[in-house]
């Protein structure tokens, strides 16, 4: 069977191992294609490994942004502070807090209201709370502050909720 050489494409005797035209090794077709070419079973496997890991990878994605979902988007309680003023009062400060409930559930939190001074010094009172849903309820806060500070007019106030 001649061959045909895969450089310049020329046809050669059987048997011979250059080609007479361009000097390059003549390599049967037959065995050519088998060279140049994966074996199809491997790469039909590859490929189907490729498919399911994306297959996986969709299910897990799926999955993650529906627990996201139910995790955040519940009916549960929904505190809020509505209202906060602080009123001086001797050696301590008051805070007047009102808190709603805007959810479906009830709910418990801590009010947390501070008064820090220029000079780095802080002072907080805290308030345990519970409501109803729908509830909204005012509570007094009381914040202790030292003699040093009845006159200091630096303090800064703040309520938060947690």
């Amino acid at each position: 069977m001649a061959m045909k050489c895969p450089n310049c494409g020329s046809w050669n005797p059987e048997g011979e191992k250059f080609c007479g035209y361009c000097g390059r090794d003549v390599v049967p077709q037959v065995q050519q294609s088998i060279a140049a070419s994966p074996p199809m079973a491997r790469r039909t496997g590859m490929n189907r490994t490729l498919v399911m890991v994306a297959i996986v990878v969709v299910i897990l994605l799926i999955a993650v942004v529906a627990i996201l979902i139910m995790a955040f988007s519940g009916s549960g309680p929904h505190l809020k502070i509505t209202r906060w003023t602080p009123t001086n009062a001797a050696m301590f400060v008051i805070f007047a807090v009102e808190v709603s409930n805007t959810g479906e559930e009830s709910g418990s939190a801590t009010i947390h209201c501070t008064v820090s001074f220029s000079n780095g010094d802080s002072y907080s009172g805290t308030q345990a709370i519970n409501l109803g849903p729908g509830e909204s309820s005012g509570y007094a806060v009381t914040v202790i502050v030292p003699f040093s500070h009845i006159l200091d007019t630096s303090g800064e106030y703040s309520c938060t909720l947690s």
